[in-house]
């Protein structure tokens, strides 16, 4: 049993991830003795794991100077709700979890909004050797939301820890390949599906098919795309419904284009949902469709909770997601995204015993890969990789000097009572 301390967005925040690492810490404590580390302005609740000790991120300091951990455990996305652990990374190296392999979004934003620009083309030309400079040079005063995806930005974090963990086995080849030196862990995500799903409290009249996606509405989901599928199926299926399930941003809102569209009696935004509604429509669902492009290179949650549920899911045809039987997650033309969807799902709805078998391969794939308890064994053996790194990490030579000075930062973020003994 090893003493962890877990850095991880946790309820209430609104984050993948958080549901993730719930999911993760519920079998997890009950093979090591974990410590959770939240950031201070958002603490779970009280009933989140209340046998765990759960401390804000800057306790962790002097918590660890008076009883070191036996590992750091870091729960990393592309999202600024990871930003917390940046410093501590560098500075207390642990096991990475990459669940982005594009981190450039939330690093640049760090380092550029403290005006740390030296430090961010620095940190990008040592991640993307020969052209980070340049790249650097240009993003740093003109930003590109489609450029930051091209360069993930991730290498400097890798070296800086013990040991990696990803969830593709595309993300531990692109891994291995920058840092060939580094022990980088193939995780497979443990999702669980309720035996008997409950019952709707949305009200689905006689819609049919029931299309729909799961998870934060944003561009990115290719919501554009789908709904023009949706108008061109309804030609042939008059009671289509299309649900988007989840939260959008403030920045994004597709209703003016679902009444340009005339969707308006087709496409039902239910909102943010709780897990119970969330698996009822789930189970509702004829077809799903989960899409994302430009993508982070993330294994989706909710596309395996859909597998799981027993529904065929159609993905954007990206690389990371080769693992994925195409049977069961055909996968979207990125260059003609509605045709595409179009023709898949008039062949998928045309045949629905052919349907109900794949949904059958679906959760026979889940059942086989993904459970938490084969979450859970890979974990034990990442965490032994770290482990065993620690005699022999060294932070490469090459690396940025911020990355090797972090020390004398992390005074600002200290709490009160300090033991005497800590020198940084």
């Amino acid at each position: 049993m090893a003493r962890l301390a877990f850095f991880s967005p946790l309820p209430p925040t609104p984050s993948g991830i958080s549901d993730y690492s719930t999911t993760l810490l519920a079998g997890l404590t009950k093979l090591h003795d974990v410590d959770l580390y939240y950031e201070r302005r958002s603490p779970p609740p009280r009933t989140l794991l209340p046998h765990s000790g759960r401390f804000p991120h800057d306790e962790f300091l002097w918590r660890n100077a008076q009883l070191p951990y036996d590992l750091p455990v870091y729960q990393m996305g592309n999202s600024l709700h990871h930003s917390y652990m940046h410093p501590f990374i560098f500075q207390y190296p642990g096991l990475l979890i990459l669940h982005d392999l594009v981190i450039h979004h939330a690093r640049g934003h760090v380092l550029l909004t403290r005006s740390r620009h030296d430090e961010y083309k620095a940190e990008l030309e040592y991640c993307h050797p020969g052209l980070g400079r340049q790249v650097g040079d240009i993003l740093a005063h003109i930003p590109s939301d489609f450029t930051c995806y091209q360069f993930p930005m991730n290498k400097l974090m890798v070296d800086s820890s013990l040991a990696v963990g990803t969830h593709t086995r595309f993300g531990v080849e692109q891994l291995k390949e920058a840092s060939p030196v580094k022990p980088v862990c193939f995780l497979r995500m443990g999702i669980d599906t309720p035996a008997e799903p409950p019952a709707a409290k949305t009200d689905l009249g006689d819609a049919w098919p029931i299309i729909a996606s799961f998870g934060f509405i944003t561009r990115e989901k290719r919501v554009d795309a789908c709904l023009e599928a949706v108008k061109l199926l309804r030609e042939k299926y008059p009671r289509l419904l299309y649900l988007l399930v989840g939260r959008r941003p403030r920045h994004y809102d597709p209703r003016p284009l679902i009444r340009k569209m005339g969707l308006v009696k087709n496409v039902r935004i239910t909102g943010a949902v709780d897990e119970d509604e969330f698996q009822a429509l789930l189970h509702a669902a004829t077809v799903v469709l989960n899409l994302r492009y430009p993508s982070a290179r993330e294994m989706s949650a909710s596309l395996l909770r859909a597998l799981g549920a027993g529904r065929v899911t159609l993905v954007s045809d990206l690389l990371h997601l080769t693992g994925i039987p195409h049977d069961i997650a055909p996968r979207v033309d990125l260059f003609d995204e509605a045709v595409s969807i179009v023709k898949i799902l008039g062949g998928l709805l045309a045949d629905t015993s052919e349907l109900q078998r794949r949904g059958q391969r679906a959760r026979q794939f889940i059942d086989s890969n993904h459970r938490l308890e084969h979450m859970l064994a890979d974990y034990a053996l990442a965490i032994d990789a770290a482990i065993a790194e620690r005699p022999r990490f060294r932070l490469p030579e090459s690396a940025p000097h911020h990355a090797q000075s972090l020390a004398l930062r992390m005074r600002d973020i200290l709490p009160e009572g300090l033991p005497p003994g800590l020198r940084l």
